[in-house]
C-alpha cells in the first residue's frame, strides 16, 4: 500500500510545559510513561539517529501531533494512544501494536510491514 503521508500521535499533550513534565517523567519513573511512542523514539537528548534516518527514507510527509490534536486530525477523543495513521486514517499502527514494541527496530519493522 502506498501511503500519501504518515501521522504519529503521541499519548502526550503539546506545548512547552507539558515537554517539560514529559522530560522528567521519562528521567525520574520511565516504567510509568504513558507513551511507547515518544519512548521509543526518542531519549533525554532528542530524537533518536535510527528513528530520524528511517522517517526521512519514507520520502513520504509525516506529521506529529500530540493527545490534544485528535479532533484536528478528525480522529475520535475515545482513540487509544499512541497510534500511527495514514494521512487518510488507515491505521498503520495501533496502540496496542506500538506498546508491544521493545525496540525503536521493531517499532521500524511494523510500520514497514504496514506501509
Amino acid at each position: 500500500m502506498r501511503m500519501n503521508g504518515l501521522i504519529f500521535v503521541y499519548n502526550a499533550r503539546s506545548g512547552v510545559f507539558n515537554s517539560l513534565i514529559n522530560y522528567f517523567h521519562k528521567m525520574i519513573s520511565p516504567a510509568t510513561y504513558e507513551c511507547n511512542l515518544c519512548s521509543l523514539t526518542y531519549n533525554n537528548y532528542g530524537q533518536l539517529k535510527a528513528w530520524k534516518q528511517f522517517i526521512k527514507s519514507l520520502n513520504i510527509p509525516t506529521y506529529f501531533k500530540y493527545s490534544d490534536h485528535l479532533s484536528e486530525i478528525g480522529l475520535d477523543k475515545q482513540t487509544n494512544l499512541p497510534i500511527i495513521v495514514s494521512t487518510d486514517l488507515y491505521v498503520v499502527a495501533s496502540a496496542e501494536e506500538i506498546n508491544q514494541c521493545q525496540t525503536i527496530d521493531a517499532l521500524i519493522e511494523v510500520i514497514r510491514e504496514k506501509i
